[in-house]
């Protein structure tokens, strides 16, 4: 039964990803951040090199993201050597002391800044010294950071792509009513497989039912083919084969409808007093009165 929840449940899933928008546009900071800025603007990332200015949470989920988006070359400078170290260990990285910033600044495609500061760590003055032997260079820079710590007048410079997380939050919030519009369906296909696992639950349901019912007929049957052979005793292996094939086609016929009167009882809805008889009580062709419906035959 476990099984066979999480099985729906994952159909479930797939089917909302498949048939609704809801899961096209993140709604994480993060998520937006590199999903809907950096992809604008790099069509790839194996080949670009990533400036992770940080060590802690919000440091390791971005290069979560950045190493699932094909990233292969990330540096991790904090003024913390050790946390950064750990970090560039846990996630694939190389790390470098505080002092070399500037210097990798000349060679970075992406910076992400996820750390605080009581100043801004990247003024202007600073980025255009840095400037000048990037030649032009794209840039984009994620300032991850409350408060902001790059300067925002860098956004201005030709090349550069600044956005901090007031405008990161804009756009998750923009994605999150969009996913809304994806929730009326999403809700349809719940309902919709539900339904589905309901009537897979009582089919199986009535599959036991028949089950046991189709047993407790071979039973008196098998008696009654005993006695008959007593009976006959003078009958030879081929004619009580073609008796005991009558007997088998007899009741087969006998049982075939109201057999299929059970599945289809057990589909549509909750079993009646009929089926859930038949559930609980042995039977054979002798008592058949026992069951209302059953009588005629």
């Amino acid at each position: 039964m476990t099984h066979a929840v999480f099985h729906a449940a994952s159909r479930v899933v797939r089917r909302v990803a498949n048939e609704t928008a809801m899961d096209e546009r993140p709604v994480s900071v993060l998520g937006v951040a590199v999903a809907e800025f950096a992809r604008q603007i790099f069509e790839r990332f194996e080949d670009k090199h990533v400036l992770v200015i940080g060590a802690g949470e919000i440091a390791d989920e971005t290069m979560r993201h950045l190493k699932e988006e094909g990233v292969r070359e990330v540096m991790v400078i904090d003024r913390n050597v050790e946390e950064a170290a750990k970090l560039a260990h846990l996630r694939g990285g190389r790390v470098k002391s505080w002092s070399n910033l500037f210097p990798e600044l000349a060679s970075t495609d992406l910076v992400v800044t996820a750390t605080e500061a009581p100043e801004a760590i990247l003024t202007l003055a600073d980025f255009d010294r840095v400037a000048r032997t990037r030649r032009g260079r794209t840039l984009i820079v994620l300032d991850l950071a409350v408060p902001r710590v790059v300067e925002p007048e860098i956004g201005n410079r030709p090349g550069v792509y600044l956005y901090c997380v007031d405008d990161l939050q804009a756009i998750c919030e923009r994605n999150r009513r969009e996913r809304q519009n994806g929730l009326p369906k999403a809700l349809q296909i719940v309902d919709e497989e539900t339904d589905r696992f309901m009537a897979d639950l009582r089919f199986r349901e009535a599959d036991s039912v028949i089950g046991r019912l189709r047993r407790t007929r071979e039973q008196p049957q098998d008696e009654d083919l005993r006695r008959l052979w007593n009976k006959l005793p003078y009958l030879d292996a081929r004619a009580r084969q073609e008796i005991e094939r009558l007997f088998d086609r007899l009741t087969n016929k006998l049982f075939h409808v109201p057999l299929e009167s059970l599945r289809q009882e057990y589909h549509h809805g909750v079993p009646t007093a009929l089926l859930q008889s038949l559930g609980r009580q042995p039977f054979s062709l002798g008592r058949a009165a026992a069951f209302p419906g059953l009588t005629d035959l």
